[in-house]
């Protein structure tokens, strides 16, 4: 039986802020430290809709944002 580590740290590699009302450029880079290696991501925006289900996210209007990553093992 192997026991495999669980706990993982998200750090932001780089973020692209977005100040200019109507335009979607901001950018979010993260990864993922520790853990499985096997993750699922959900990114949501300020009125909890998931807008993305990838390790990075792009196209952000200006506005707040969160994301869960879950380690799938």
């Amino acid at each position: 039986l192997e026991e495999v580590e669980t706990t993982f740290l998200i750090n932001v590699v780089s973020q692209t802020d977005n100040t200019a009302v109507g335009t979607s450029i901001g950018e979010v880079d993260i990864e993922i430290i520790g853990g499985s290696g096997n993750y699922q991501y959900e990114w949501y925006d300020s009125s909890n809709t998931t807008i993305a289900t990838s390790q990075d996210v792009t196209g952000l209007a200006p506005g707040n944002y969160r994301v869960e990553v879950t380690d799938l093992n």
